[in-house]
């Protein structure tokens, strides 16, 4: 077998400039003998040309099974051998302008080619960007030959070992880091990211010693592209993941939020409503992930701070405590509240005597923390979200203070705040990037407490739904911080990431109906799923069978009722089987019970008909509706043919008729019938496999033992068979 051969034929275009090629690829070429086919179209050297997607990455030996792809339109380029030799000789150019040129050059290429790459390195070009980034006198050269550096980097073809053996490399680096140019500046933040990814404590604080914590801090609040945003917010996660200073940490934080930095780093994107007038931009993965961990390190503070007991801040606590119950103003005069106590009882706390023993638990004082800054900020939405339950029937009351702490763990545990960042995670939420992110976070669980209370509301829930009802938050708050897969700027959950004012919307939207909508239809999809899985397939002829087999005995059991029907126009008869099915019965309707009847014994019938193709039949029912049948029994020369007042009356005595005879049930009806019931069946089979992932073949069953003489001999005479 030929890794390099593609498996099947399949058509291609190629574009050379503006010119196109259309041809076919066939199995067995190889990548050499399709391009020696398509330069000679052009009457071009293959040697010197290679094929190109659109994302420029050249299609190689190793991956040109991989990549050709039925209808694929590609580009033909100078090879990747024949760019980096003309690359590497622009760097050995003597002119500046030249080196400079070449260098831009050598960037470009680099950042999107990892043939081209890879091609310098084996001609060791890593060395001569080494070498003009030691001896160039120009920012710009300086500037282009590091960020080469950092393609390759990022390519894994060279490590940054291979460039700080020389410390005037380093040097050049550290300064470049703190320019105003902003090539200049981010390319070397950036290679200095590579740096202490690479390097051990001592490394890090080397460059912290160079470029202080407000040094990026700085850097970020001027108008910088976003490569030297993004280092810096490198430099930051690095830094605060790194740090084992705790107080350290929390000052650092202080300062990003004084000097508003959260906003800074956050891109304008689509739908943002506080980039409205500002034109949305593309970001990179990396980019994003980087927003993704500085978002995850600050919101591990507050997981932190859940877990800080109420001991440890005695004495602003109990103050705290004090005014959560001092701001209810509009508590109704004729509740018996003489005094702070009654009120704490009133709030939901467990103990009125001892309200701090509601703060023992996880999530502690962030509870306390939530709740006095909502007092505090929003007095009069606060104090109608904790009397929402006074009036209420002690068995229909709902805990202000136990959903609070309930909504902030199911929040905490959504977005992750207990677990050190993902490698390859790129989804944060741009509504916390804000010139105040505490207070958006606050905003945020507020928001959740009240759609837990208006859930609460809408089922009318008993004290002993507490857990139901959480479990609803739960699902609908994860629909939003939590989303799975990839999602779309149109999504709706993707806008409720974006603004804050969506993600309400959003939440005033999700009803207890909706999540049962919701519900109802996940569970019928993934019962859709699991219907189509190969492991069932034997359970479905199993079932269809079953199904036919039900629908015949009751086509039979309606038979056996006396069913009205005619011959003519105006003749009217009556039709009924008989209870042992052996007889069928009928005569004149109207005449009671003196009415001669006509018999036929059912082993008698000869042929039964659908009368389709009956040009009487379809005569009578053009002009009259309905269905009708026909059959010959006994000695009848004649088809007698019956019509029915539906076309569904007579494909039951049709197919009832068959059964009889042995034959098989037949027709579009039959077919939907017996399809939706082996659906039903299934279904009911099923209904404890939901969530469960099914093999795509059944089990192999090992065949029966040569015997069953399972003699267990003592080999020990202990007396114990073991």
């Amino acid at each position: 077998f030929d890794p390099t051969t593609i498996m099947a034929s399949l058509k291609l275009g190629v574009l050379y400039g503006d010119v196109p090629y259309l041809g076919t690829v066939e199995s067995e070429e190889t990548l050499k003998q399709v391009m020696e086919k398509v330069c000679e179209y052009w009457q071009l050297d293959h040697t010197k040309f290679s094929l190109q997607l659109d994302t420029e990455e050249y299609i190689t030996e190793e991956n040109f099974r991989a990549k050709l792809k039925v209808g694929m339109v590609l580009k033909l380029v100078r090879s990747a051998d024949l760019v980096a030799g003309e690359l590497l000789q622009g760097l050995r150019n003597k002119d500046h302008l030249w080196i400079e040129k070449g260098l831009r050059e050598v960037y470009k290429d680099t950042l999107v080619s990892y043939s081209v790459s890879s091609n310098l390195v084996s001609r060791g070009g890593q060395m001569m960007m080494k070498e003009c980034v030691m001896t160039s006198n120009s920012d710009i050269v300086t500037a282009f030959a590091i960020g080469s550096i950092c393609n390759l980097l990022k390519h894994n073809l060279v490590t940054v070992n291979d460039f700080i053996d020389n410390a005037s490399f380093l040097k050049k680096i550290m300064i470049g880091a703190k320019q105003s140019q902003d090539d200049y500046c981010g390319f070397s933040l950036q290679f200095l990211v590579h740096f202490v990814i690479n390097q051990d404590e001592a490394g890090l604080e080397k460059v912290l010693q160079e470029i202080p914590f407000d040094t990026i801090i700085k850097n970020i609040l001027k108008e910088n592209n976003d490569r030297t945003t993004q280092s810096c917010i490198a430099l930051l996660n690095i830094s605060i993941q790194t740090s084992k200073n705790e107080h350290q940490v929390l000052e650092w934080f202080a300062e990003l939020k004084r000097n508003k930095v959260f906003a800074k780093i956050k891109p304008p994107e689509h739908g943002s409503s506080d980039f409205r007038h500002e034109k949305p931009r593309e970001i990179t993965a990396d980019y994003k992930h980087e927003l993704y961990v500085f978002q995850q390190l600050w919101l591990h503070q507050f997981f932190k701070r859940a877990k800080i007991p109420f001991a440890a801040d005695a004495q602003k606590g109990q103050s705290d405590l004090k005014y959560l119950v001092k701001t209810l103003r509009d508590l109704d005069k004729s509740l018996p509240v003489e005094n702070g106590l009654d009120k704490f009882e009133l709030l939901g706390f467990s103990d009125r005597d001892s309200p701090q023993k509601d703060f023992e638990d996880f999530p502690r004082v962030l509870t306390l923390d939530v709740l006095v800054r909502w007092a505090r900020e929003d007095e009069e939405r606060y104090t109608k979200a904790a009397t929402s339950q006074f009036s209420r029937s002690k068995d229909f009351k709902c805990s202000f203070v136990l959903l609070a702490r309930q909504v902030i763990i199911i929040v905490l545990d959504l977005l992750r705040a207990a677990l050190p960042p993902d490698n390859s995670n790129v989804n944060y939420i741009p509504f916390l990037f804000s010139k105040d992110p505490d207070k958006s976070f606050f905003d945020m669980i507020w928001v959740c407490i009240q759609h837990g209370q208006k859930l609460w509301q809408e089922v009318n829930a008993k004290s002993n739904d507490f857990e139901k009802i959480m479990n609803i938050v739960r699902e609908q708050l994860k629909e939003l911080l939590q989303p799975a897969g990839d999602i779309l700027d149109t999504d709706p959950r993707m806008k409720a990431r974006l603004s804050f004012d969506e993600f309400k919307n959003n939440l005033e939207k999700a009803t207890y109906r909706s999540f049962f909508e919701n519900h109802v239809s996940a569970m019928h999809a993934a019962e859709a799923k699991l219907l189509t899985t190969s492991a069932l397939e034997e359970l479905k002829e199993v079932l269809f069978a079953e199904a036919t087999s039900l629908i015949k005995k009751q086509y039979l059991n309606k038979m056996k009722t006396r069913a009205e029907m005619k011959i003519g126009k105006k003749e009217k008869i009556f039709m009924q089987l008989s209870p042992n099915e052996k007889t069928l019965v009928w005569g004149e309707s109207g005449k009671g019970d003196n009415v001669d009847v006509t018999r036929c014994e059912t082993e008698d019938l000869k042929q039964v008909d659908d009368v389709k193709e009956n040009e009487r039949a379809k005569k009578f029912i053009q002009q009259n509706g309905g269905g009708a049948f026909g059959f010959f029994c006994g000695t009848m020369e004649e088809l007698f043919i019956i019509y029915t007042t539906t076309e569904e009356e007579a494909d039951l005595w049709y197919n009832g008729l068959r059964v009889l005879m042995g034959q098989p049930l037949v027709g579009r009806t039959v077919d939907i019938e017996r399809k939706k019931l082996r659906d039903f069946l299934m279904r009911i089979r099923i209904q404890n496999l939901q969530g469960i992932t099914l093999p795509d073949e059944p089990p192999i069953v090992p065949n029966l033992p040569a015997n069953f003489e399972f003699v267990y001999n003592d080999p020990d005479e202990d007396g114990v068979y073991a």
